[in-house]
């Protein structure tokens, strides 16, 4: 974003708060200056470019996808259940939005019979959904690109949210912000990227049966995690796997006996 849109709309100059939402209106700072709309206004909100649902044109997510002719567009979804595997890969893709009406991820779910429930090759904005699993992933990012996942409740899934770009020279820039991801059979997020950044804020991962973050020397490693706000709770073979990693938390409560350094931390060793 422009130094001059952050300064006229009350954004910090130098601080990556793409993803924010400074005025609550469930746009993402992000989508407002691109769409030309006050990042500090709530009764200033873009134009969805696509609506989903019922009495819509479009009523799934995937179809609403497929029609876009351009980068950056937003959908905006109806709560209902929506059984699809969504896909935004290939010669297709496009760095898109996807924003729930609601505000409560329980209302708007994906819910597809097989696979994993979104993947995505370039930059995806998701906010405000339950994705349940289909036995694969929860979001799978396939891309070199800055992806935000926003108060989402991730459940059942192999793995939350799955990271590795086709080459080692990708990069992913990953926010997540006030999710849940919680009982799946993998981890939370597994990262397989070489050189990205996680940034987890206001976040649970619990119940996981491998870990809450692991991180994969398959794509070079050398990834950065930080946690702020966040829940690291009873996930099966420990927290963190970090081979070629590094996770730096503050605020957070983490079970085990690791004992994490940042300030605020809360060391839960039951």
């Amino acid at each position: 974003m422009d130094d001059s849109y952050e300064i006229t709309h009350g954004l910090a100059v130098g601080v990556d708060d793409r993803h924010g939402d400074k005025d609550g209106d469930g746009f993402p700072n992000l989508a407002e200056y691109l769409k030309n709309t006050s990042a500090s206004d709530a009764g200033s909100v873009p134009t969805a470019d696509r609506m989903v649902g019922t009495g819509e044109t479009y009523t799934t997510i995937s179809s609403a996808l497929a029609s876009l002719t351009a980068d950056d567009q937003i959908i905006v979804v109806k709560p209902g259940v929506y059984a699809e595997s969504v896909g935004n890969t290939g010669a297709g893709a496009k760095r898109v939005f996807i924003i729930s009406e609601s505000v409560d991820p329980n209302i708007t779910t994906l819910k597809p019979a097989s696979g994993s429930t979104i993947s995505s090759s370039k930059d995806l904005y998701l906010r405000g959904f339950t994705l349940s699993s289909a036995g694969g992933n929860g979001v799978g990012l396939t891309g070199s690109g800055s992806h935000g996942i926003v108060q989402c409740v991730l459940h059942g899934h192999s793995h939350g949210i799955y990271s590795q770009p086709a080459s080692s020279s990708a990069r992913n820039f990953v926010d997540v912000i006030g999710s849940i991801v919680l009982n799946g059979s993998g981890s939370g997020i597994y990262g397989a990227t070489n050189a990205s950044t996680f940034r987890l804020v206001h976040t649970t991962i619990c119940g996981q049966a491998s870990y809450a973050i692991y991180n994969s020397t398959s794509g070079g490693g050398g990834s950065t995690y930080t946690l702020t706000n966040c829940v690291m709770w009873n996930n099966g073979s420990s927290e963190f796997s970090m081979s070629g990693g590094a996770v730096t938390a503050t605020y957070s409560c983490i079970k085990g006996s690791s004992v994490y350094s940042g300030t605020g931390n809360i060391r839960a060793c039951y």
